[in-house]
């Protein structure tokens, strides 16, 4: 399935739990900005994939903060900022030797939802659904 087919899907199943927890009285437990991340979270377990629309998006946005972080890291003699700079762009390199399918498993759903923690447990657990849908949607 491409890139398109997750969107949809995604965005079906997104709809379909919206109505049904709406339908018990719990559509509020659905965080506001969660769509983008479920929808986000669909497409990424293409990223090992050179031509993805997820590899594309990430490594542009990618490269431009891990260049970023590295210049105003060296001009502020910051080195937490360069030592993030260099994680980025190392993490950009290693991607281009990873082999196709390898994060279409549940331990990377958990695994790269985890920064959403930051922002509560809801959101995480849609970051975890959405990178789920993409794995049972192929």
């Amino acid at each position: 399935m491409d890139w398109k087919g997750h969107l949809i899907t995604a965005s079906l199943l997104w709809w379909l739990v919206f109505i049904v927890l709406w339908r018990q009285g719990l559509a509020l437990w659905l965080p506001l900005g969660g769509l983008p991340i479920f929808l986000t979270y669909s497409i990424l377990p293409d990223l090992d994939i050179a031509t993805s629309k997820a590899y594309r998006w990430s490594s542009r946005l990618g490269s431009l903060t891990g260049v970023f972080a590295l210049t105003v890291g060296c001009l502020l003699l910051e080195w937490r900022l360069v030592g993030v700079g260099i994680l980025v762009l190392l993490l950009f390199f290693i991607l281009s030797f990873v082999r196709h399918k390898m994060f279409h498993k549940a331990r990377f759903a958990i695994l790269f939802s985890l920064p959403l923690l930051i922002l509560g447990w809801q959101f995480f657990l849609v970051g975890v659904g959405g990178y789920m849908v993409h794995i049972l949607s192929d």
